[in-house]
């Protein structure tokens, strides 16, 4: 049998080994190998979908705080640098215009963005008007630093009105009771007038003779402003080495 073995591996050995090798290198490809379709070497990115915006996308995610960035800068008159409140600030932002749109609020028109951008601390002056200059200067410069552009600029103007809209829908009124605005109209119906008095303080002094009865139910009615607290006393003895110093004498001995 091992005569039979051995003579048939070195008769047919090549062929042999070609199999073996080809049955190899088709379970390899099975197993771990990287073509499509094969195993399951694809990678598949999970999504975070976030009111719209899918997180896990780079290119969603870089828009969401680019545009977050612009409109921080007009709502606020400066940048957000700090990358926790940028992020904070963009998801309140795209939470604001995701309600905008199950609202069915529509496009702000263009009467609608120019009062809008009249609004902005951004471009009010010293006086706390609009500036023109100043929104100029401001659109010069992010043009110039090649972030943003002029739809850009557009489009989150546009989106900020939107978002203001929804804010103000709802930070309304609510439900006022009749009473609430019974007090209301009163107070603002209210005239109010200062008069001043004056009093000599000096010549105050009026005559008070409580009797001792009087005196002793004030004492018994208010016995918890006339208790004394616990207090500590210590009692010590200085004995300061230094007065005793010229007494003490010592020899050479006694010191080595």
């Amino acid at each position: 049998m091992i005569s039979w073995i051995q003579n048939t591996f070195q008769k047919h050995f090549r062929v042999i080994f070609a199999i073996l090798l080809a049955v190899t290198i088709v379970s390899f490809i099975f197993t771990i190998g990287s073509t499509p379709g094969i195993g399951r070497a694809e990678r598949t990115i999970t999504k975070r979908e976030f009111f719209g915006v899918n997180l896990a996308s780079q290119k969603e995610a870089t828009q969401m705080l680019s545009d977050a960035r612009l409109s921080a800068s007009l709502q606020m008159s400066q940048e957000v640098y700090d990358q926790s409140s940028l992020e904070r600030y963009a998801q309140i932002r795209v939470s604001a215009l995701h309600v905008a749109d199950q609202l069915h609020l529509p496009a702000a028109t263009e009467s609608e963005i120019k009062t809008f951008i009249q609004t902005l601390p951004a471009f009010q002056g010293e006086n706390g008007q609009f500036d023109a200059a100043r929104y100029s200067a401001f659109r010069q410069s992010v043009l110039s630093a090649g972030r943003s552009n002029e739809a850009d600029i557009v489009r989150v103007i546009s989106d900020d009105t939107r978002a203001t809209a929804v804010e103000q829908l709802l930070a309304g009124p609510g439900y006022a009771l009749p009473s609430d605005v019974r007090n209301q109209l009163e107070l603002a119906d209210t005239r109010w007038s200062v008069s001043t008095a004056t009093v000599d303080i000096a010549s105050f002094r009026p005559a008070i003779t409580p009797t001792e009865a009087e005196i002793s139910k004030y004492f018994q009615d208010n016995l918890l402003r006339y208790q004394i607290p616990v207090k500590v006393s210590v009692n010590a003895v200085d004995f300061p080495a230094l007065a005793l110093f010229d007494q003490v004498t010592v020899t050479p001995g006694e010191v080595r």
